[in-house]
Protein backbone atom coordinates (compact mmCIF):
# COMPACT_ATOMS: atom_id res chain seq x y z
CA UNK A 1 0.00 0.00 0.00
CA UNK A 2 1.31 3.43 -0.91
CA UNK A 3 2.17 5.52 2.11
CA UNK A 4 -0.09 8.57 1.87
CA UNK A 5 -2.86 10.56 3.53
CA UNK A 6 -6.43 9.60 2.51
CA UNK A 7 -9.25 12.16 2.54
CA UNK A 8 -12.80 11.03 3.36
CA UNK A 9 -15.91 13.20 3.52
CA UNK A 10 -18.28 12.19 6.32
CA UNK A 11 -21.76 13.49 5.57
CA UNK A 12 -24.85 13.93 7.73
CA UNK A 13 -23.29 15.13 11.00
CA UNK A 14 -23.89 18.90 10.78
CA UNK A 15 -27.43 18.69 12.13
CA UNK A 16 -28.97 20.35 9.08
CA UNK A 17 -32.54 19.52 8.21
CA UNK A 18 -34.32 19.80 4.85
CA UNK A 19 -35.51 23.35 4.13
CA UNK A 20 -37.89 22.48 1.31
CA UNK A 21 -41.32 24.08 1.26
CA UNK A 22 -43.99 21.96 2.94
CA UNK A 23 -46.40 20.15 0.63
CA UNK A 24 -50.14 19.80 1.10
CA UNK A 25 -52.50 17.60 -0.90
CA UNK A 26 -55.82 19.25 -1.86
CA UNK A 27 -58.60 17.15 -3.40
CA UNK A 28 -61.95 18.41 -4.72
CA UNK A 29 -63.98 19.30 -7.79
CA UNK A 30 -63.40 22.10 -10.31
CA UNK A 31 -64.73 23.09 -13.71
CA UNK A 32 -61.56 22.87 -15.86
CA UNK A 33 -58.89 20.67 -14.30
CA UNK A 34 -58.36 17.13 -15.58
CA UNK A 35 -59.67 14.62 -13.06
CA UNK A 36 -57.00 12.68 -11.12
CA UNK A 37 -54.18 14.75 -12.59
CA UNK A 38 -51.62 16.36 -10.28
CA UNK A 39 -51.25 20.16 -10.41
CA UNK A 40 -48.69 22.00 -8.29
CA UNK A 41 -49.22 25.59 -7.19
CA UNK A 42 -47.37 28.19 -5.17
CA UNK A 43 -48.69 31.43 -3.76
CA UNK A 44 -48.29 33.33 -7.05
CA UNK A 45 -49.48 30.56 -9.37
CA UNK A 46 -52.44 31.11 -11.68
CA UNK A 47 -54.39 28.15 -10.30
CA UNK A 48 -57.70 29.54 -11.57
CA UNK A 49 -56.43 29.34 -15.16
CA UNK A 50 -55.69 25.63 -14.70
CA UNK A 51 -58.64 24.63 -12.53
CA UNK A 52 -61.42 27.07 -13.42
CA UNK A 53 -64.20 27.48 -10.85
CA UNK A 54 -65.29 25.18 -8.05
CA UNK A 55 -64.61 24.25 -4.47
CA UNK A 56 -61.04 23.13 -5.11
CA UNK A 57 -60.25 26.58 -6.52
CA UNK A 58 -62.09 28.36 -3.70
CA UNK A 59 -60.22 26.46 -0.99
CA UNK A 60 -56.82 27.05 -2.60
CA UNK A 61 -57.72 30.75 -2.78
CA UNK A 62 -58.63 30.80 0.93
CA UNK A 63 -55.48 28.85 1.84
CA UNK A 64 -53.13 31.31 0.17
CA UNK A 65 -55.08 34.32 1.50
CA UNK A 66 -53.73 33.71 5.02
CA UNK A 67 -50.52 31.80 4.31
CA UNK A 68 -47.45 33.27 6.05
CA UNK A 69 -44.87 30.67 4.96
CA UNK A 70 -43.71 29.08 1.72
CA UNK A 71 -45.89 26.14 0.76
CA UNK A 72 -46.71 24.00 -2.26
CA UNK A 73 -50.26 22.86 -2.94
CA UNK A 74 -50.55 19.50 -4.66
CA UNK A 75 -54.02 19.83 -6.20
CA UNK A 76 -55.82 16.80 -7.64
CA UNK A 77 -59.27 17.39 -9.19
CA UNK A 78 -61.60 14.56 -8.21
CA UNK A 79 -64.33 13.03 -10.34
CA UNK A 80 -67.59 15.00 -10.31
CA UNK A 81 -69.80 11.96 -9.78
CA UNK A 82 -72.34 13.93 -7.71
CA UNK A 83 -73.87 16.59 -9.95
CA UNK A 84 -74.12 20.20 -8.89
CA UNK A 85 -77.50 21.69 -8.12
CA UNK A 86 -79.39 24.72 -9.38
CA UNK A 87 -81.89 25.76 -6.74
CA UNK A 88 -85.30 27.12 -7.76
CA UNK A 89 -85.49 30.90 -8.13
CA UNK A 90 -87.00 32.82 -5.22
CA UNK A 91 -88.69 35.98 -6.53
CA UNK A 92 -89.40 39.17 -4.60
CA UNK A 93 -91.36 41.91 -6.37
CA UNK A 94 -94.40 42.70 -8.47
CA UNK A 95 -93.14 42.15 -12.02
CA UNK A 96 -94.94 39.47 -14.03
CA UNK A 97 -92.18 38.12 -16.29
CA UNK A 98 -91.80 34.34 -16.37
CA UNK A 99 -88.42 32.65 -16.08
CA UNK A 100 -86.59 29.35 -16.46
CA UNK A 101 -83.06 28.25 -15.61
CA UNK A 102 -80.87 25.94 -17.70
CA UNK A 103 -77.28 24.76 -17.52
CA UNK A 104 -75.02 22.75 -15.25
CA UNK A 105 -73.81 24.27 -12.01
CA UNK A 106 -70.03 24.76 -11.95
CA UNK A 107 -69.53 26.28 -8.52
CA UNK A 108 -71.17 27.73 -5.42
CA UNK A 109 -72.83 31.10 -6.05
CA UNK A 110 -75.52 33.26 -4.43
CA UNK A 111 -76.93 35.00 -7.50
CA UNK A 112 -79.14 38.07 -7.26
CA UNK A 113 -80.63 39.69 -10.37
CA UNK A 114 -82.07 43.10 -9.45
CA UNK A 115 -84.21 45.22 -11.75
CA UNK A 116 -82.99 48.84 -11.84
CA UNK A 117 -85.65 50.23 -14.19
CA UNK A 118 -88.87 48.53 -15.25
CA UNK A 119 -90.44 47.68 -18.57
CA UNK A 120 -90.20 44.87 -21.09
CA UNK A 121 -87.29 42.87 -22.48
CA UNK A 122 -84.85 45.10 -24.38
CA UNK A 123 -86.09 47.99 -22.20
CA UNK A 124 -85.74 47.15 -18.51
CA UNK A 125 -82.28 47.40 -16.95
CA UNK A 126 -80.76 45.15 -14.31
CA UNK A 127 -77.60 44.23 -12.45
CA UNK A 128 -76.19 40.91 -11.22
CA UNK A 129 -74.39 39.86 -8.06
CA UNK A 130 -72.88 36.41 -7.49
CA UNK A 131 -72.17 36.93 -3.78
CA UNK A 132 -75.62 37.62 -2.42
CA UNK A 133 -75.64 41.34 -3.21
CA UNK A 134 -72.39 42.46 -1.59
CA UNK A 135 -70.79 43.24 -4.95
CA UNK A 136 -72.43 43.98 -8.30
CA UNK A 137 -71.45 43.65 -11.95
CA UNK A 138 -72.07 46.49 -14.40
CA UNK A 139 -75.74 47.31 -15.18
CA UNK A 140 -77.16 45.98 -18.46
CA UNK A 141 -80.33 46.09 -20.51
CA UNK A 142 -82.41 42.91 -20.36
CA UNK A 143 -81.64 41.10 -23.66
CA UNK A 144 -84.30 40.96 -26.34
CA UNK A 145 -84.18 37.14 -26.26
CA UNK A 146 -84.41 37.18 -22.44
CA UNK A 147 -81.26 35.10 -21.94
CA UNK A 148 -79.13 36.28 -19.00
CA UNK A 149 -75.91 34.26 -18.99
CA UNK A 150 -74.21 33.83 -15.61
CA UNK A 151 -71.11 32.26 -17.10
CA UNK A 152 -69.13 31.80 -13.90
CA UNK A 153 -71.93 29.60 -12.51
CA UNK A 154 -72.53 27.70 -15.75
CA UNK A 155 -76.20 28.70 -16.03
CA UNK A 156 -78.55 30.78 -18.18
CA UNK A 157 -81.68 32.44 -16.78
CA UNK A 158 -84.21 32.94 -19.58
CA UNK A 159 -86.96 35.53 -19.04
CA UNK A 160 -90.14 35.97 -21.09
CA UNK A 161 -92.41 39.01 -21.27
CA UNK A 162 -95.83 39.05 -19.63
CA UNK A 163 -98.83 39.35 -21.95
CA UNK A 164 -98.66 43.06 -21.18
CA UNK A 165 -94.93 43.53 -21.81
CA UNK A 166 -94.61 46.78 -19.87
CA UNK A 167 -95.61 44.92 -16.68
CA UNK A 168 -92.89 42.30 -17.07
CA UNK A 169 -90.27 43.97 -14.90
CA UNK A 170 -90.75 46.50 -12.10
CA UNK A 171 -88.03 48.58 -10.47
CA UNK A 172 -86.80 46.79 -7.35
CA UNK A 173 -87.78 43.28 -8.47
CA UNK A 174 -85.21 40.75 -7.27
CA UNK A 175 -84.56 37.17 -8.34
CA UNK A 176 -82.53 35.00 -5.95
CA UNK A 177 -80.82 31.87 -7.22
CA UNK A 178 -78.29 29.62 -5.51
CA UNK A 179 -76.03 27.19 -7.36
CA UNK A 180 -74.29 24.32 -5.59
CA UNK A 181 -70.94 22.99 -6.76
CA UNK A 182 -70.60 19.39 -7.98
CA UNK A 183 -69.08 16.99 -5.46
CA UNK A 184 -67.28 13.67 -5.37
CA UNK A 185 -68.35 10.44 -3.74
CA UNK A 186 -66.09 8.71 -1.24
CA UNK A 187 -64.58 6.35 -3.83
CA UNK A 188 -63.76 9.21 -6.21
CA UNK A 189 -62.15 11.20 -3.38
CA UNK A 190 -59.95 8.28 -2.32
CA UNK A 191 -58.89 7.68 -5.95
CA UNK A 192 -57.73 11.29 -6.25
CA UNK A 193 -56.02 11.20 -2.85
CA UNK A 194 -54.07 8.07 -3.78
CA UNK A 195 -52.84 9.72 -6.99
CA UNK A 196 -51.21 12.42 -4.87
CA UNK A 197 -49.88 10.03 -2.23
CA UNK A 198 -48.08 7.95 -4.86
CA UNK A 199 -45.62 10.83 -5.33
CA UNK A 200 -45.80 12.92 -2.18
CA UNK A 201 -45.93 12.59 1.60
CA UNK A 202 -47.76 15.74 2.67
CA UNK A 203 -48.17 17.31 6.09
CA UNK A 204 -51.92 16.80 5.66
CA UNK A 205 -54.53 15.84 3.07
CA UNK A 206 -57.30 18.40 2.63
CA UNK A 207 -60.65 17.21 1.24
CA UNK A 208 -62.22 20.37 -0.18
CA UNK A 209 -65.92 19.67 0.15
CA UNK A 210 -68.56 19.19 2.80
CA UNK A 211 -68.41 15.73 4.35
CA UNK A 212 -70.16 13.69 7.04
CA UNK A 213 -69.28 10.92 9.47
CA UNK A 214 -69.22 8.28 6.70
CA UNK A 215 -66.45 10.25 4.99
CA UNK A 216 -64.62 10.78 8.28
CA UNK A 217 -64.53 7.03 8.93
CA UNK A 218 -62.93 6.50 5.51
CA UNK A 219 -60.37 9.27 6.07
CA UNK A 220 -59.51 7.84 9.49
CA UNK A 221 -58.94 4.39 8.01
CA UNK A 222 -56.74 5.92 5.30
CA UNK A 223 -54.73 7.84 7.93
CA UNK A 224 -54.18 4.59 9.86
CA UNK A 225 -53.07 2.86 6.66
CA UNK A 226 -50.61 5.67 5.87
CA UNK A 227 -49.22 5.51 9.40
CA UNK A 228 -48.59 1.78 9.02
CA UNK A 229 -46.72 2.56 5.77
CA UNK A 230 -44.43 5.02 7.63
CA UNK A 231 -46.19 8.03 6.08
CA UNK A 232 -47.81 9.78 9.06
CA UNK A 233 -50.45 12.12 7.63
CA UNK A 234 -53.70 13.55 8.91
CA UNK A 235 -56.86 14.70 7.12
CA UNK A 236 -58.79 17.97 7.28
CA UNK A 237 -62.18 18.69 5.74
CA UNK A 238 -65.52 20.59 6.04
CA UNK A 239 -68.93 19.97 7.47
CA UNK A 240 -72.01 21.05 5.55
CA UNK A 241 -73.22 24.63 5.71
CA UNK A 242 -76.49 25.77 7.24
CA UNK A 243 -79.52 25.43 4.97
CA UNK A 244 -80.39 29.04 4.08
CA UNK A 245 -83.44 28.72 1.80
CA UNK A 246 -84.66 25.90 -0.42
CA UNK A 247 -87.80 26.36 -2.50
CA UNK A 248 -89.50 23.10 -3.44
CA UNK A 249 -92.97 21.96 -4.50
CA UNK A 250 -94.78 19.28 -2.53
CA UNK A 251 -98.25 17.83 -1.96
CA UNK A 252 -100.03 17.71 1.39
CA UNK A 253 -103.48 16.53 2.49
CA UNK A 254 -105.59 18.35 5.06
CA UNK A 255 -105.15 17.19 8.68
CA UNK A 256 -102.06 15.11 7.88
CA UNK A 257 -98.41 15.66 8.74
CA UNK A 258 -96.82 14.13 5.64
CA UNK A 259 -95.54 16.14 2.65
CA UNK A 260 -95.09 13.99 -0.47
CA UNK A 261 -94.13 14.52 -4.09
CA UNK A 262 -90.87 16.34 -3.30
CA UNK A 263 -88.23 16.19 -6.02
CA UNK A 264 -85.55 15.36 -3.42
CA UNK A 265 -85.01 15.44 0.33
CA UNK A 266 -81.33 14.59 0.76
CA UNK A 267 -80.51 18.29 1.24
CA UNK A 268 -83.00 18.61 4.14
CA UNK A 269 -82.26 17.90 7.79
CA UNK A 270 -84.57 17.32 10.72
CA UNK A 271 -85.45 20.54 12.51
CA UNK A 272 -85.62 22.72 9.38
CA UNK A 273 -88.53 25.15 9.32
CA UNK A 274 -91.23 24.74 6.66
CA UNK A 275 -93.41 27.59 5.40
CA UNK A 276 -96.10 27.63 2.72
CA UNK A 277 -99.83 28.09 2.12
CA UNK A 278 -101.70 25.66 4.34
CA UNK A 279 -98.70 25.07 6.59
CA UNK A 280 -99.19 26.38 10.17
CA UNK A 281 -96.58 28.66 11.71
CA UNK A 282 -93.77 27.08 13.73
CA UNK A 283 -93.76 24.00 11.52
CA UNK A 284 -90.56 21.97 11.30
CA UNK A 285 -89.43 18.74 9.64
CA UNK A 286 -89.46 16.00 12.27
CA UNK A 287 -88.36 13.11 10.07
CA UNK A 288 -87.04 12.43 6.55
CA UNK A 289 -89.28 9.56 5.44
CA UNK A 290 -88.00 8.89 1.92
CA UNK A 291 -86.24 10.60 -0.99
CA UNK A 292 -89.58 12.27 -1.81
CA UNK A 293 -91.41 12.71 1.51
CA UNK A 294 -91.00 14.21 4.98
CA UNK A 295 -92.95 14.30 8.22
CA UNK A 296 -93.78 17.61 9.91
CA UNK A 297 -94.96 18.45 13.43
CA UNK A 298 -98.25 20.18 12.52
CA UNK A 299 -101.36 19.18 10.58
CA UNK A 300 -101.92 20.87 7.23
CA UNK A 301 -104.96 23.11 6.86
CA UNK A 302 -105.46 22.54 3.12
CA UNK A 303 -105.15 19.76 0.57
CA UNK A 304 -103.04 21.02 -2.30
CA UNK A 305 -99.72 21.07 -4.10
CA UNK A 306 -97.84 24.00 -2.66
CA UNK A 307 -94.54 25.81 -2.96
CA UNK A 308 -92.57 25.23 0.24
CA UNK A 309 -89.65 27.18 1.64
CA UNK A 310 -87.24 25.13 3.76
CA UNK A 311 -84.86 26.95 6.12
CA UNK A 312 -82.62 26.08 9.06
CA UNK A 313 -81.67 28.19 12.06
CA UNK A 314 -78.17 28.25 13.55
CA UNK A 315 -79.15 26.33 16.68
CA UNK A 316 -80.51 23.43 14.62
CA UNK A 317 -77.38 23.48 12.48
CA UNK A 318 -75.12 23.30 15.54
CA UNK A 319 -77.17 20.56 17.19
CA UNK A 320 -77.20 18.41 14.04
CA UNK A 321 -73.39 18.59 13.80
CA UNK A 322 -72.99 17.63 17.45
CA UNK A 323 -75.24 14.62 16.76
CA UNK A 324 -73.15 13.71 13.68
CA UNK A 325 -69.96 13.91 15.75
CA UNK A 326 -71.29 11.50 18.38
CA UNK A 327 -71.03 8.62 15.93
CA UNK A 328 -67.32 9.09 15.18
CA UNK A 329 -63.89 9.73 16.66
CA UNK A 330 -60.39 9.63 15.20
CA UNK A 331 -57.22 11.38 16.30
CA UNK A 332 -55.95 11.96 12.75
CA UNK A 333 -59.06 13.68 11.33
CA UNK A 334 -59.82 17.39 11.86
CA UNK A 335 -63.11 18.94 10.71
CA UNK A 336 -63.97 22.63 10.34
CA UNK A 337 -67.59 23.24 11.31
CA UNK A 338 -67.83 27.00 10.79
CA UNK A 339 -69.06 29.01 7.86
CA UNK A 340 -69.40 32.67 6.99
CA UNK A 341 -68.59 35.25 4.35
CA UNK A 342 -65.04 34.58 3.18
CA UNK A 343 -63.77 37.83 1.70
CA UNK A 344 -61.47 37.49 -1.31
CA UNK A 345 -58.76 39.94 -2.38
CA UNK A 346 -61.00 41.12 -5.22
CA UNK A 347 -63.58 42.24 -2.65
CA UNK A 348 -66.04 39.52 -3.62
CA UNK A 349 -67.31 37.57 -0.63
CA UNK A 350 -68.92 34.15 -0.70
CA UNK A 351 -70.66 32.32 2.13
CA UNK A 352 -68.81 29.05 2.60
CA UNK A 353 -67.09 26.89 5.17
CA UNK A 354 -63.82 28.59 6.15
CA UNK A 355 -61.77 25.39 6.25
CA UNK A 356 -59.48 26.86 3.57
CA UNK A 357 -58.55 29.62 6.03
CA UNK A 358 -57.99 26.94 8.67
CA UNK A 359 -55.74 25.01 6.24
CA UNK A 360 -53.65 28.10 5.49
CA UNK A 361 -53.32 28.90 9.19
CA UNK A 362 -52.06 25.39 9.95
CA UNK A 363 -49.52 25.74 7.14
CA UNK A 364 -48.37 29.07 8.62
CA UNK A 365 -47.84 27.58 12.07
CA UNK A 366 -44.81 25.73 13.37
CA UNK A 367 -45.71 22.15 14.16
CA UNK A 368 -46.04 22.91 17.88
CA UNK A 369 -48.02 26.16 17.47
CA UNK A 370 -51.73 26.38 18.14
CA UNK A 371 -53.73 27.88 15.27
CA UNK A 372 -55.56 29.84 17.95
CA UNK A 373 -52.41 31.80 18.87
CA UNK A 374 -53.72 35.33 19.27
CA UNK A 375 -50.43 37.14 18.59
CA UNK A 376 -49.85 35.41 15.29
CA UNK A 377 -53.14 34.27 13.75
CA UNK A 378 -55.86 36.94 13.74
CA UNK A 379 -58.44 36.15 11.05
CA UNK A 380 -59.75 39.27 9.33
CA UNK A 381 -61.10 37.92 6.02
CA UNK A 382 -64.05 35.99 7.46
CA UNK A 383 -67.35 37.49 8.61
CA UNK A 384 -69.47 35.22 10.78
CA UNK A 385 -73.16 34.94 9.85
CA UNK A 386 -75.75 37.10 11.55
CA UNK A 387 -76.95 35.43 14.74
CA UNK A 388 -73.78 33.40 15.28
CA UNK A 389 -72.58 33.75 18.87
CA UNK A 390 -69.67 32.53 20.94
CA UNK A 391 -72.07 30.04 22.50
CA UNK A 392 -72.43 28.32 19.13
CA UNK A 393 -68.64 28.32 18.74
CA UNK A 394 -68.18 26.91 22.25
CA UNK A 395 -70.63 24.04 21.66
CA UNK A 396 -68.91 23.02 18.42
CA UNK A 397 -65.42 23.49 19.88
CA UNK A 398 -66.33 21.30 22.86
CA UNK A 399 -67.60 18.67 20.41
CA UNK A 400 -64.16 18.58 18.77
CA UNK A 401 -64.75 20.69 15.67
CA UNK A 402 -62.57 23.61 14.53
CA UNK A 403 -64.40 26.95 14.71
CA UNK A 404 -63.73 30.67 14.86
CA UNK A 405 -64.70 32.79 17.85
CA UNK A 406 -64.70 36.40 18.96
CA UNK A 407 -62.55 37.67 21.83
CA UNK A 408 -63.97 40.64 23.70
CA UNK A 409 -61.67 43.64 23.29
CA UNK A 410 -60.19 42.47 19.97
CA UNK A 411 -61.55 43.14 16.49
CA UNK A 412 -60.43 40.07 14.56
CA UNK A 413 -61.70 36.50 14.80
CA UNK A 414 -59.56 33.67 16.16
CA UNK A 415 -59.67 29.89 16.00
CA UNK A 416 -60.85 28.49 19.33
CA UNK A 417 -58.46 25.52 19.12
CA UNK A 418 -56.94 23.29 16.49
CA UNK A 419 -59.09 20.30 17.42
CA UNK A 420 -59.04 16.80 16.02
CA UNK A 421 -61.98 14.43 16.36
CA UNK A 422 -60.10 12.30 18.89
CA UNK A 423 -61.70 10.82 21.99
CA UNK A 424 -61.69 13.08 25.05
CA UNK A 425 -59.13 10.82 26.75
CA UNK A 426 -56.68 10.90 23.82
CA UNK A 427 -53.33 12.71 23.97
CA UNK A 428 -53.91 13.71 20.34
CA UNK A 429 -56.93 16.01 20.63
CA UNK A 430 -55.08 18.94 19.06
CA UNK A 431 -53.50 19.40 15.65
CA UNK A 432 -50.28 20.85 17.11
CA UNK A 433 -49.66 17.65 19.07
CA UNK A 434 -50.31 15.44 16.04
CA UNK A 435 -48.07 17.68 13.91
CA UNK A 436 -45.25 17.68 16.48
CA UNK A 437 -45.28 13.91 17.00
CA UNK A 438 -45.55 13.21 13.26
CA UNK A 439 -42.51 15.38 12.56
CA UNK A 440 -40.52 13.62 15.29
CA UNK A 441 -41.57 10.25 13.85
CA UNK A 442 -40.42 11.21 10.35
CA UNK A 443 -37.07 12.53 11.61
CA UNK A 444 -36.52 9.65 14.02
CA UNK A 445 -37.27 7.07 11.35
CA UNK A 446 -34.77 8.56 8.89
CA UNK A 447 -32.15 8.65 11.65
CA UNK A 448 -32.79 5.02 12.58
CA UNK A 449 -32.79 3.80 8.97
CA UNK A 450 -29.10 4.67 8.68
CA UNK A 451 -28.25 1.78 11.01
CA UNK A 452 -30.66 -0.80 9.65
CA UNK A 453 -28.79 -4.10 9.05
CA UNK A 454 -25.78 -2.81 10.97
CA UNK A 455 -24.05 -4.88 13.65
CA UNK A 456 -26.12 -5.23 16.83
CA UNK A 457 -23.22 -5.13 19.23
CA UNK A 458 -22.65 -2.46 21.86
CA UNK A 459 -21.00 -0.11 19.38
CA UNK A 460 -23.77 -0.58 16.80
CA UNK A 461 -26.53 0.05 19.33
CA UNK A 462 -24.74 3.14 20.64
CA UNK A 463 -24.36 4.47 17.11
CA UNK A 464 -28.05 3.89 16.26
CA UNK A 465 -29.01 5.60 19.51
CA UNK A 466 -26.84 8.60 18.59
CA UNK A 467 -28.31 8.83 15.06
CA UNK A 468 -31.86 9.02 16.41
CA UNK A 469 -30.86 11.68 18.94
CA UNK A 470 -29.11 13.71 16.25
CA UNK A 471 -32.16 13.55 13.99
CA UNK A 472 -34.72 14.63 16.58
CA UNK A 473 -32.39 17.21 18.16
CA UNK A 474 -33.18 19.48 15.22
CA UNK A 475 -36.58 20.07 16.87
CA UNK A 476 -35.07 21.14 20.21
CA UNK A 477 -32.38 23.26 18.57
CA UNK A 478 -34.85 24.99 16.23
CA UNK A 479 -35.47 28.65 16.92
CA UNK A 480 -38.10 28.85 18.32
CA UNK A 481 -38.07 25.33 19.73
CA UNK A 482 -40.52 22.74 18.41
CA UNK A 483 -39.90 20.39 21.35
CA UNK A 484 -38.82 21.27 24.86
CA UNK A 485 -36.78 18.08 25.20
CA UNK A 486 -36.90 14.36 24.53
CA UNK A 487 -35.48 11.04 25.67
CA UNK A 488 -34.36 8.05 23.61
CA UNK A 489 -34.35 5.08 25.97
CA UNK A 490 -32.81 1.67 25.24
CA UNK A 491 -34.77 -0.97 27.20
CA UNK A 492 -32.40 -3.54 28.76
CA UNK A 493 -32.17 -7.29 28.06
CA UNK A 494 -33.47 -7.20 24.48
CA UNK A 495 -33.53 -10.21 22.16
CA UNK A 496 -32.18 -8.38 19.11
CA UNK A 497 -31.77 -11.55 17.04
CA UNK A 498 -35.46 -12.47 17.16
CA UNK A 499 -37.22 -9.21 17.90
CA UNK A 500 -34.99 -6.49 16.49
CA UNK A 501 -33.84 -3.43 18.39
CA UNK A 502 -36.33 -1.33 20.36
CA UNK A 503 -35.98 2.31 21.41
CA UNK A 504 -38.56 4.10 23.56
CA UNK A 505 -38.88 7.77 22.67
CA UNK A 506 -40.43 10.25 25.10
CA UNK A 507 -41.25 13.67 23.64
CA UNK A 508 -41.69 16.63 26.00
CA UNK A 509 -43.86 19.23 24.31
CA UNK A 510 -44.05 22.95 24.97
CA UNK A 511 -47.30 23.74 26.85
CA UNK A 512 -49.97 25.94 25.26
CA UNK A 513 -51.58 28.65 27.41
CA UNK A 514 -55.28 27.83 27.11
CA UNK A 515 -56.61 30.08 29.86
CA UNK A 516 -55.40 32.93 32.05
CA UNK A 517 -56.63 34.25 35.39
CA UNK A 518 -55.89 37.83 36.40
CA UNK A 519 -56.29 38.61 40.11
CA UNK A 520 -56.79 42.36 40.56
CA UNK A 521 -56.55 44.08 43.93
CA UNK A 522 -57.22 47.71 44.76
CA UNK A 523 -55.49 49.68 47.52
CA UNK A 524 -55.29 53.33 48.46
CA UNK A 525 -51.89 54.95 48.30
CA UNK A 526 -50.43 56.18 51.62
CA UNK A 527 -49.37 59.84 51.13
CA UNK A 528 -46.94 59.56 54.08
CA UNK A 529 -44.97 56.76 52.47
CA UNK A 530 -42.25 57.74 50.05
Amino acid sequence: MTIDVQEIIIDGVSGQVPTKAEKYIFVGTCSKGIENKIYTFGKNSDYKKELGEGRLTDKIKDFFSVLQEEAIVIAIPSEKDIAGEIREIIFEGTGKATYTVTGNSLCDTDIVIQILSGGALNEATAKISIDGGDNWMSPFTMPVDGKVNVEIAGIVVTFANFTTPSQSFVTGDRYFLKTISPKSGITALIEAIEVGLELYTPRYVYVCQDTDSLHWVTFGMKADELFSLHKPTYFITDTREKIEAIKRNGTITISTKIITGLSKTDDFVEGCSVTGDGIPTNTIITKILSPTSVEINNNATKTQTISLLIKEDISNYVNSLVKERQSFSHRFVAVCAGYGEVIEKTGISQVRNYSGVMAGTIASARVNESIGKVKKFPISNVKLPQGWTNTHSTILNDAGFVVLRRLEGLNSLYFARGNTLAEDTSDYKYIEIVDTVFKAIRLGRVGALKDLQSEGDSAGITNAHAEIITAISTMTSASPKELDSFEVIIPPNQDIVNNGLVFNLVLYGIPIIKNMKLNFMFKYANPFEE
